[in-house]
């Protein structure tokens, strides 16, 4: 294993379409950034299954107990390995990802705050 520290983004990113798996061995998640920006790589991720991170990663993830380090290396192997298990969470990661559009937060966050203004208007008498 090679830990290299820190990274600037364009190196992250080059690093992410050049890795095999993105391992994810958080035991306490939030959001999980990394895992869809592995995606967006297509870079198959394997996580532990916290917080978050099966909502985030979708059927992109291959989602294990971190605690157990024997399972999490076991998944690893197998993303690597099985071909068409690669391949599926690649593809799966492909659509996963398609759902946090920033343009599309964007709007409709703006729509909710939209709404809540009108539900709080007060009534024309």
């Amino acid at each position: 294993m090679l830990r290299i520290g820190p990274v600037d983004d364009a190196s992250k990113h080059w690093l992410l379409r050049r890795a095999s798996v993105l391992a994810y061995p958080s035991l306490d998640e939030g959001f999980g950034f990394p895992i869809l920006e592995a995606q967006l790589a297509a870079t198959p991720v394997v996580a532990s299954d916290v917080g978050a991170v099966s909502e985030i990663g979708g059927d992109g993830v291959l989602l294990v107990d971190g605690r157990d380090p024997s399972a999490f290396a076991t998944a690893l192997d197998r993303a690597i390995a099985d071909g068409g298990l690669r391949l599926g969470l690649i593809e799966a990661g492909h659509r996963n990802v398609r759902r946090f559009d920033w343009a599309d937060t964007a709007d409709r966050l703006a729509a909710l705050y939209r709404q809540v203004i009108a539900e709080s208007a007060p009534a024309a008498a």
